[in-house]
């Protein structure tokens, strides 16, 4: 009942009320519960201040949250157009007694050095699960362009914790090699010794590399650790007044 922050006068207290729906399937770990405002109409994220007044992020936690496995039955289920799942044939078998039931991915197109978002629905028939480990790859021609291994929900929910019947939804991302060729390339999951399973097809956009630094006003030689050097920068402005920005381009 605040009304737009555009409209709030100076000095005055706003309550808001929000509300977080948690779809069946989110493990039962440990989450920061944050905060953060962005502007309308850049949707660009605002920096939250400390004591001092200098940036400290863009968002402030507010709690830490436990999220504990539902007792009892529950006829909630999962909203798989909601978040883009594909559902997949009756459950798909990756491993003895883990099955995918859906997949959805975040984009068809990934441009090299991308992260490319993918969802995957987890079924577990029995317990205790192996401490399976599914691999996410991507693959042309039989090689594999990029893959990584990991247990469920970002390595934090193994499978060997899983109850029987659960479902668990797994949000991964893949980073695509800098180098790798542009054109078509197939999405896999599959665990050690198993036979893989064909998630879709997307398409790896190449991007443009330069390889020679442009012109810069100041030139430097600051390497950054053993990865990046920093060649030089332009300082469009000497003098600044107290509040503007000042600003800045950095040649890596």
């Amino acid at each position: 009942g605040g009304g737009p922050v555009a409209d709030w006068p100076v000095g005055r207290e706003v309550t808001t009320y929000h509300t977080l729906t948690l779809p069946p399937g989110i493990a039962p770990l440990t989450y920061s519960l944050r905060v953060g405002v962005y502007h309308e109409g850049a949707l660009q994220g605002l920096d939250v201040l400390d004591e001092a007044g200098a940036p400290a992020g863009k968002s402030y936690e507010l709690a830490e949250i436990q999220l504990v496995r539902a007792r009892g039955r529950t006829d909630k289920v999962i909203d798989r157009p909601a978040l883009g799942l594909r559902p997949l044939p009756d459950g798909t078998p990756v491993a003895e007694g883990l099955d995918l039931d859906a997949v959805a991915l975040g984009r068809e197109r990934v441009t090299t050095g991308e992260a490319l978002p993918v969802l995957l629905e987890w079924h577990g028939l029995l317990a205790p699960l192996p401490d399976y480990r599914p691999i996410l790859r991507l693959t042309r021609e039989g090689r594999v362009v990029t893959e990584s291994e990991a247990a469920p929900v970002y390595g934090d929910y193994p499978t060997s914790r899983w109850a029987s019947g659960e479902t668990v939804l797994d949000w991964r991302q893949l980073t695509i090699p800098a180098d790798a060729q542009p054109g078509p390339a197939l999405l896999q999951v599959a665990v050690r010794g198993g036979t893989p399973i064909c998630l879709g097809q997307v398409e790896i956009e190449g991007l443009a590399h330069r390889l020679t630094a442009p012109q810069r006003q100041i030139e430097t030689a600051m390497p950054i650790g053993d990865f990046a050097e920093l060649v030089g920068y332009d300082l469009s402005e000497a003098e600044v007044a107290a509040g503007q920005d000042l600003p800045l381009t950095l040649y890596w």
